[in-house]
């Protein structure tokens, strides 16, 4: 009987996540400010060295077929000149169905005034392959043909864009990362904006608001908002909160959540961070340990932590 009622979870389940014709939502990770290239291609090249970020996060932990995403993502400068280019791998698994995909990106720095302000436009091409591992699936009806045939491996195409507005003490962002859809796998379009800043509060202490908004067909428009207190450019550690402008505070209606960001810089090259956040409603934490974030962070020939002045970049 358990067998069977585990069966028709999964069964309904994988028809919520991988339905013809149904609109899918993005992976985002709630250290979103550590990786805007996953977001917006014209972060590429913002900083005038190369940096390497790797993220795992671990969505409704204890809960059978939750999502697990990773992703790695790397991009730098090209010496002497205003552009940038980026490399992205992010893998996403929920249950049976596993999606990934891979992206290419490119920007143009254009310096607005001698104030260090910048403008950058970016593209992202890369391709995404859906697959569906049809062995998890524990139907009813034994070697049930609706899923012994399922659609599997279609490799989607995909183009995105941004725009990037960035200084040393602000940023603010628009981007549409996916443009294209497919028959099998339609994922609703996403448009993003992220803004955040940096406060200095004394000469150790300062304050960096975080802030992104994410629009999709048919969905309320959301808000993950993140602000982090800072000692000596090296700790930070501060509240998280996602929920729908609707609903200001997070409510279970909207799919709210709130949770807590830390890191540090463990020297002028490497950092890591943890995330944590447990949501609201029916998978609340009385049904899962909630979901657990890890971001691992290289940046090429940085030998000071004065050079990581941005808010983007601690």
């Amino acid at each position: 009987m358990i067998k069977k009622v585990k069966s028709l979870l999964l069964l309904l389940f994988l028809l919520l996540v991988s339905h013809r014709g149904h609109a899918q939502q993005e992976a985002t990770f709630a250290q979103f400010m550590f990786a805007h290239q996953l977001l917006n291609p014209a972060y590429v090249g913002a900083k005038s060295y190369t940096n390497l970020t790797a993220l795992r996060r671990d969505q409704w932990v204890g809960f059978e077929g939750a999502p697990v995403t990773q992703a790695l993502a790397v991009n730098g400068r090209i010496k002497g000149r205003k552009l940038g280019w980026g490399l992205s791998v992010l893998n996403d698994n929920i249950g049976p169905v596993v999606n990934t995909s891979v992206s290419l990106d490119a920007a143009y720095h254009l310096q607005i005034n001698e104030a260090g302000h910048q403008l950058a436009v970016g593209v992202k091409i890369g391709a995404q392959n859906y697959n569906i591992d049809t062995s998890m699936i524990q139907t009813i009806t034994p070697g049930d043909a609706a899923f012994v045939m399922g659609d599997s491996g279609e490799l989607i195409p995909n183009v995105g864009f941004g725009v990037y507005y960035h200084h040393t003490r602000f940023y603010v962002g628009f981007s549409i990362p996916r443009l294209l859809n497919s028959d099998l796998y339609e994922v609703s379009r996403h448009a993003y904006m992220i803004c955040g800043a940096i406060f200095n509060l004394t000469t150790d202490w300062s304050i960096k608001p975080s802030i992104l908004l994410k629009q999709s067909e048919g969905s309320p428009l959301g808000y993950d908002f993140s602000t982090l207190l800072v000692y000596s450019k090296r700790f930070w550690l501060g509240p998280r909160l996602r929920s729908a402008l609707e609903a200001p505070l997070p409510d279970s209606e909207f799919g709210g959540s709130y949770g807590l960001l830390g890191g540090v810089h463990l020297s002028p090259n490497w950092s890591v961070g943890y995330a944590y956040n447990t949501g609201l409603g029916d998978l609340s934490p009385s049904f899962n340990s909630g979901s657990h974030e890890i971001m691992i962070r290289f940046d090429f020939n940085v030998r000071d932590l004065r050079t990581l002045r941005s808010p983007r970049i601690f």
